[in-house]
């Protein structure tokens, strides 16, 4: 049989297009039944991916332990998974084979990191999370002002710190007569309808779950008597002089003031005229000390007051590593004392240009890209506004 030679490349096409299909059919099949063969140390279903299963992480709570895993899925394990350790809280860090972030928090402030996982197939997840770690719940509000019985009451409970909204709650104890707390504006509201001391404790919950108690102790007064009329006392800061000045209304007279119950911090004392504590406090921590004021009939009045002496601001770290020449830097400027809140900055001298001091965390970080000496102050300043500095000096060599 005589075949043209068109039609001989004609037949010589369509063999070479059907040996293609049949390898590719055979490789899918191949793919297809490695990927599930009993017996094998991966299992991956056809067509799954590498994906990170934990998309939010609780909130962590300034100064508690902190522990979360990260849940990694799909793909080809085992997965490398990595965080820039500049990135957390600080006082946290991340366990790289487990996938847990834990530690205690130290400082307040938002943060925002993101995890990368990789698996040993070169796929590559993602997740970003963020924090809002607030400072912890401060009751700044110590006693009721003006509780006379038959004359209405609204004492807003002022807070500062915590996340978000504020609720608070009764306690322990009773309301006085005729009062009711409403838990979010925090407020105590009513007309007292008996005169007589009271005893009871608020509880305070943000939305991070962090909470704090304030007991109030005091006197509802009768009418036209002697009311003392300061609402609280300031926090004191350890070895700074402190001055708070007491006033009461009402009565007949010359009032004067004296300490009825618990005693001044030490270092502290109260002039009985004037009604003025003023001192330097020797000693941290914080107790109630009743203050008794008295007209020229000898009328009392009676109020308790939170003092809270804080310790004393300061810089932990007198030194700290020098950098090395195209290695990555990350270290911490430690501080303590003060009411909890920091914000660090460079007062004097600079850090080298590729490296910078984190305000929030107080972490210096980056990576030194020629030798020099450098000379610089770090200050820190607390929320009541104290302050500490320390002077650091580097001298960078040329690579090894």
């Amino acid at each position: 049989m005589n075949i043209s030679a068109t039609t001989l490349r004609t037949l010589r096409a369509l063999l070479a297009h059907a040996s293609v299909a049949v390898l590719l059919s055979l490789l899918a099949k191949g793919h297809a039944e490695a990927a599930t063969t009993p017996g094998s140390s991966t299992r991956i279903p056809a067509g799954s991916g590498l994906a990170i299963q934990t998309r939010e992480l609780p909130t962590p709570i300034l100064g508690k332990t902190y522990a979360q895993r990260i849940v990694v899925r799909g793909g080809l394990p085992p997965y490398t998974l990595s965080i820039s350790a500049l990135d957390l809280p600080a006082g946290l860090k991340f366990d790289a084979s487990s996938g847990t972030i834990s530690g205690i928090t130290r400082l307040a402030g938002s943060v925002a990191f993101t995890l990368s996982a990789i698996d040993s197939a070169g796929n590559l997840a993602t997740q970003s999370y963020s924090f809002l770690i607030a400072a912890p719940i401060d009751v700044q509000t110590n006693v009721l002002v003006g509780a006379v019985v038959g004359l209405a009451l609204h004492q807003p409970i002022e807070t500062v710190g915590g996340a978000g909204h504020v609720r608070c709650s009764l306690g322990a104890g009773d309301l006085p007569t005729g009062l009711n707390v409403d838990p979010s504006p925090c407020v105590i509201s009513g007309t007292p309808r008996i005169a007589g001391p009271y005893d009871f404790t608020l509880k305070f919950s943000d939305e991070n779950a962090s909470t704090a108690v304030r007991r109030y102790r005091g006197s509802i007064a009768k009418p036209g008597t002697l009311a003392i009329t300061t609402s609280g006392l300031s926090p004191l800061m350890l070895g700074a002089h402190y001055e708070q000045h007491l006033s009461a209304g009402g009565g007949v007279g010359h009032i004067t003031f004296s300490i009825g119950a618990g005693a001044l911090p030490r270092g502290l004392s109260l002039d009985a005229r004037s009604g003025i504590i003023s001192g330097i406090p020797r000693d941290a921590g914080e107790d109630f000390v009743t203050v008794v004021a008295a007209d020229g009939h000898g009328t009392p009045a009676v109020q308790s007051f939170l003092m809270r002496v804080l310790p004393k601001l300061k810089m932990m770290s007198e030194a700290i590593p020098t950098p090395r020449i195209g290695i990555e830097y990350l270290e911490a400027v430690e501080v303590v004392g003060g009411n909890g809140t920091y914000n660090c900055r460079i007062s004097a001298g600079s850090l080298p240009p590729e490296m910078s001091l984190s305000p929030q965390t107080c972490w210096i970080s980056g990576t030194a890209a020629k030798p020099g000496r450098y000379r610089f102050t770090v200050e820190v300043r607390d929320g009541l506004g104290a302050t500490s500095s320390q002077a650091f000096s580097w001298v960078i060599p040329d690579r090894e």
